[in-house]
């Protein structure tokens, strides 16, 4: 009788684990509402007048990142624009973002 409870009771723990597996699994990275709330990023120098702007979406996180550094070079003129966006992750934009203009000096 013993044994049975305790086989009746893994049997209850696995099924709520798989559950819990299953639940994870079908959760969608995406809000039922956008998030339509615009940010912007400006900024200027000598050369250069630039301007970023974002918006969530409907996605449950912000994914995408990006660089406005319009005067990264100054003896050459240069400035440094881009946009990563996150479809390899925020984490993988994060870090472009980050290694980019560090690795991009001459």
């Amino acid at each position: 009788r013993k044994n049975d409870i305790e086989k009746m009771l893994l049997q209850h723990q696995q099924q709520q684990q798989l559950q819990k597996l299953i639940q994870d699994m079908m959760r969608s990275p995406f809000n039922a509402k956008a998030n339509t709330e615009f940010n912007f990023q400006a900024a200027k120098s000598e050369q250069y007048d630039a301007c970023c702007g974002w918006m969530q979406g409907w996605r449950s996180n912000m994914e995408d990142a990006h660089v406005i550094i319009p005067d990264f070079q100054k003896d050459d003129h240069a400035g440094l624009f881009a946009v990563f966006d996150g479809h390899g992750g925020a984490k993988c934009a994060q870090l472009c973002q980050a290694v980019l203009p560090v690795s991009s000096v001459k």
